[in-house]
């Protein structure tokens, strides 16, 4: 049954009220929004803009981080993602970032000068190797679920993604941050969000290399059709996965 005009209000008020409220809970200088491109993440998108309009304070505090794998984000990803910041929160895209993987050290330094409210595309090799998607899978193997022989596993999202992360700067060992992961995703997810759904929070808490990270998911606890709702309301574009579960990765 498709969500009423009224029913899709109340969820983006209600996922509103939860980024405010993480704001005011931590009263945090920086705070990254991992972007995607993907549904989840604009439903998030969407309301930030929603956001904006009664709480500017807190936009000029969120950095929109959008991370381009080289050698497997799709080129229509990318123009998608920056559509979507640029029709949403169009301040955040006039100051522009883009960070190119040229070394930990240039990573880091680049990341450290992004001044919220901005955008930031930042570009990742494999941590390990420093070679782009597909040279790294023909050295490794493919990042299948299941072990092969010649390495593999699901490394991929650690080595071009998560790794980056780690660089980016943090306030006084914590580093605030805002995703579009739903806990109805899978039985992983609705593990990892249990508690936090059912605390009222919706925040994690990880600690990396002495860092706390601080993890808010505000539609942690929405469905699939909640996210198309909120996108069709907003005439959001719906991403087309056409190669998997993920823009990001053909391989998913």
């Amino acid at each position: 049954m498709e969500l009423s005009i009224r029913m899709v209000e109340s969820l983006i008020n209600r996922v509103t009220s939860r980024i405010e409220a993480f704001y005011e809970r931590h009263r945090a200088s920086r705070i990254w929004f991992f972007y995607s491109g993907g549904k989840d993440s604009s439903a998030v998108l969407v309301a930030l803009s929603e956001l904006a309009k009664k709480r500017p304070d807190i936009l000029e505090r969120i950095i929109v981080l959008y991370t381009a794998v080289v050698g497997n984000t799709h080129y229509l990803n990318r123009k998608q993602a920056y559509d979507n910041v640029k029709r949403f929160l169009p301040d955040h895209f006039s100051n522009f970032i883009q960070v190119l993987p040229k070394s930990r050290e240039y990573v880091k330094a680049m990341l450290s000068t992004a001044k919220p409210p901005c955008f930031v595309e930042l570009n990742t090799v494999s941590w390990s190797y420093g070679k782009p998607y597909l040279d790294t899978i023909i050295q490794v193997g493919f990042p299948t679920v299941v072990s092969n022989p010649r390495g593999g596993l699901r490394f991929c999202c650690s080595e071009f993604k998560e790794k980056g992360w780690m660089l980016l700067p943090h306030e006084k060992g914590y580093r605030y941050i805002i995703v579009g992961e739903k806990a109805s995703d899978s039985s992983m997810r609705r593990k990892k969000w249990f508690q936090a759904i059912e605390s009222g929070l919706f925040e994690l808490r990880f600690e990396n290399d002495n860092v706390v990270e601080v993890s808010h998911s505000p539609i942690a606890d929405l469905r699939d059709e909640d996210v198309k709702a909120v996108l069709r309301h907003y005439n959001v574009e719906l991403p087309s996965y056409r190669y998997g579960d993920s823009l990001n990765c053909i391989i998913c």
